[in-house]
């Protein structure tokens, strides 16, 4: 059986800075996937850096070693959903916490 994942952010961003202990973890999968979201927010992140150029070049290299794993219109609605949802619970916080309104 071919075993199969798909990581996230932090671990994308864990085995561009190399952290060991990543790779014995991964080296069980047989296919790793990287959402595109994923790639999304690494690009993001880089085009954001002080060495934007550097980093940009060096995560497409980064993004194109995987197999990229395409959304939808379901993943999509439902980070849409999870987001407004998170935004909501930040937004009541802020009232009920600090009476602060300016800063959502």
């Amino acid at each position: 059986m071919v075993k199969r994942v798909a990581i996230d952010t932090n671990i994308a961003i864990a085995l561009l800075n190399n952290q060991p202990n990543i790779y014995s973890v991964l080296s069980k999968f047989d296919i790793i996937y990287l959402p595109i979201t994923v790639c999304g927010e690494l690009l993001f992140g880089a085009k954001n850096s002080r060495l934007s150029i550097k980093n940009t070049k060096r995560y497409i290299e980064f993004i194109e070693s995987f197999e990229l794993l395409d959304s939808n219109l379901v993943v999509a609605q439902n980070y849409a959903s999870i987001r407004f949802e998170l935004k909501e619970k930040v937004t009541q916080f802020l009232k009920t916490t600090f009476g602060l309104l300016q800063y959502v």
